[in-house]
């Protein structure tokens, strides 16, 4: 997000730890701002214990 990597999901919700901002793990729109805008949508894969993003 914004130059930042968003990690940490809590309660159904991804925080960026540089702005604060609050985003729906389920869609990415924003919950909290001041993001703007949703964060974008990737693809992932699940092999064994590991995730890709793709």
């Amino acid at each position: 997000h914004q130059g930042c990597a968003v990690k940490g999901i809590a309660n159904g919700v991804i925080t960026c730890p540089c702005h604060g901002s609050q985003f729906s793990a389920t869609d990415g729109s924003v919950k909290k701002g001041p993001a703007t805008s949703a964060l974008a949508a990737a693809t992932i894969t699940v092999e064994g214990d590991s995730i890709k993003l793709a």
